[in-house]
Order: C-alpha cells, then sequence, then structure tokens
C-alpha cells in the first residue's frame, strides 16, 4: 500500500482525493494533515511514498528524512516551498498543477484593476459613511485612453491581457522568455521592464524566481508614475512590500492591489493595511469551486501517474528524468515541463 500525505492547507473532506485514488487500481493510504514547520512534516511524512504541498516547507533537510518519497505533488501552480535542488538530486520528481486557476486569477487581477480605477473601495466608504457625493475621489480616466503593463506573459498574464483589450486598455507586456510573435499574436506590444512599469496600471504576473524576486523594488517603482496603480496576483516575493508602502505613502504612484504579500501576511500593524490606496486581499485570486476541485483532482493525478512508475504532465524539475538518482523508473519517455511564466 502507498502512503500519500497532505500536508497543509487541504480541503474540509477528501472526496475528490479518495475518487481519484480509488479510481487508479492503486491501494492508497491518503493522509490529511495540517503541518506548517520542517520538524512537523519531517515527524509526520517519514514514512510517505508522496507527498501533496500547499505551503510547507519541503527542505533540503525535510527531503532527506523522506527515504521512500518518490513524488513531491504541489497543489498549486507555484513550488516555491520546496529546494528544488536538493529535490532533484535525491531523485524525487516535483510536480505541481499549472494552469488549473488561470481563469479565477485573471478574473482577480482584472477585478482589482476596475476596482481600483473606479475608486470603488473610496466610494463605498463614502456612502456608508453618510454621504452621497460622486466627486469624493476625484475625476477618473477611461480605461479606452490607457495602457496596461503586464510583468510576465504566461498564461494568466496572456490572459489578463485579453480581458484588458476587452475594456479598452493598451497593453504592453515584459517578458524575455515569450516571443514578439506570440505576443503581437494577442495584441500585445512586446517591451523592456522600463516601458513596462511606465504604464498607467501594470500587472504582476511572473513566476517567483532568483531573477524575479522582489523585480518591482524601490528603483522600480521609481519608474512608475504618479497617477499609476501596481497590480499583484503572482507571489509577494515578486514586490518588496516596504518600498511599496513607502511610494503609497508618499504619492510617488497612486495606488494598489495585492492579493499576496511578502510576508504572507504581512506583520500586525505593517503600514501597507493603513493606507486607503490599497486593496489587499488573502491570496484568494485562485479560488473557486471549479479551480479547487479542478487542482485537487489534478494534483492527485500526477501522483498516481508517479507511483505507476509513468511520468507526470507537468514537471518542474525535469532533469530529474534523466539523473541517476531519480526513484523509480519511467514507463513514457517524455513530459511536459514548467514554463518561464505563470
Amino acid at each position: 500500500m502507498f502512503a500519500v500525505v497532505q500536508t497543509d492547507w487541504g480541503a474540509s473532506d477528501s472526496r475528490v482525493e479518495d475518487s481519484v485514488f480509488a479510481q487508479s487500481g492503486l491501494s492508497v493510504d491518503f493522509q490529511m494533515k495540517q503541518l506548517h514547520t520542517e520538524a512537523e512534516v519531517i515527524e509526520q511524512c517519514a514514512h510517505a511514498d508522496a507527498l501533496i504541498v500547499a505551503y510547507a516547507p519541503i527542505t533540503r533537510r525535510v527531503l532527506e528524512s523522506l527515504p521512500a518519497c518518490r513524488c513531491v505533488s504541489f497543489e498549486a501552480t507555484g513550488f516555491n516551498s520546496v529546494d528544488l535542488a536538493a529535490a532533484t538530486e535525491l531523485g524525487l520528481v516535483v510536480t505541481n498543477v499549472a494552469g488549473y486557476c488561470t481563469p479565477e486569477v485573471a478574473d482577480h487581477a482584472m477585478g482589482l484593476l476596475l476596482g481600483l480605477s473606479r475608486n470603488l473601495l473610496k466610494l463605498h466608504a463614502s456612502v456608508t459613511g453618510g454621504e452621497w457625493d460622486y466627486k469624493v475621489c476625484g475625476l477618473p480616466e477611461r480605461l479606452g485612453t490607457q495602457t496596461l503593463g503586464i510583468i510576465g506573459l504566461g498564461r494568466i498574464g496572456t490572459q489578463v491581457a485579453l480581458r484588458a483589450q476587452a475594456f479598452g486598455l493598451s497593453v504592453l507586456a515584459c517578458d524575455p522568455y515569450v516571443d514578439e510573435a506570440y505576443m503581437a499574436a494577442h495584441g500585445v506590444r512586446k517591451v523592456e521592464l522600463r516601458e513596462a512599469v511606465g504604464a498607467d496600471y501594470v500587472s504582476v504576473h511572473c513566476l517567483l524566481t532568483p531573477e524575479t524576486y522582489r523585480l518591482i523594488d524601490a528603483a522600480v517603482l521609481g519608474l512608475m508614475k504618479p497617477s499609476a496603480y501596481l497590480i499583484n496576483t503572482a507571489r509577494g516575493s515578486c514586490v518588496d512590500t516596504d518600498a511599496l508602502a513607502a511610494a503609497l505613502r508618499d504619492g510617488r504612484i497612486a495606488g494598489a492591489g495585492l492579493d499576496v504579500l511578502d510576508p504572507e501576511p504581512a506583520p500586525t500593524g505593517h503600514p501597507i493595511y493603513s493606507l486607503p490606496n490599497v486593496i489587499i486581499t488573502p491570496h484568494a485570486a485562485f479560488y473557486s469551486r471549479t479551480a479547487e476541485e479542478e487542482g485537487r483532482r489534478r494534483c492527485c493525478e500526477e501522483v498516481v501517474s508517479v507511483l505507476r512508475g509513468e511520468v507526470p504532465r507537468h514537471v518542474c524539475n525535469p532533469e530529474v528524468l534523466s539523473g541517476p538518482q531519480l526513484r523509480l523508473a519511467w514507463g513514457r519517455p517524455a513530459a511536459e515541463t514548467v514554463g518561464s511564466a505563470t
């Protein structure tokens, strides 16, 4: 019997997971836990053949303590909590469920953009505070006269571009891994970072990598217009939260819409929470009934593939497939691997 442990997050029941494992024909002991530290994962998962992970720290120390484990399957697009190099060295396959929540995140980004554009929070607060005056926030600009700069034109960035164009926005994008022809086919103009952050709205949609860690820092924020808005539905660490709070406080940019923070959540009392020109949601952009069920199902299907000796669909460390330490012999020769952007 295979032991599969869901380390953290997880739904209130295991009906989706139980269904996938039952249909697989494998004998699986599926266990749902809430493990949030290295020590907890090591203690509770030493017997596991596979892990299903949301945010739990899967460090080198953890991986070295999992002698039976063959696969770490992320129930998310991002996989930043795993030491990918260590997993590869030790022969563990890391998978994710890229694209499972693309429409939801794109919709959420546009929701933040529209909320900022139309001053919805300020207008609501004004009305509930006893006023009835549409001029309390000043005169907004028509979206059809403005531009959106997208940082990272992967699945989600592309869907945001298409939605933005439907609202009349002109779209620019910075992504060194996406060619100009692809962008042109989606109505987007390829530009460098400096020009992208000079747009009226800047929306972050890149993966978190060493290259993009705090990509949006004080210097980049300084390139934005005082009238511009920053939107981040990617990873909190792509933006320097302290630098952003300072820019917002000093009026160097007009506002921000954030679904993610660094750290997450930010400490109680952090200035980002008290600023009137910020909309913050609790890393909720991915969340819908359809996305949750799809993510859970696909995550378990990846685990099943590994336990069967098959190559899973979305491999985050493809070099492990031909490495000498691989813990399993594969039945198929190829796999779809993740790209540079979400």
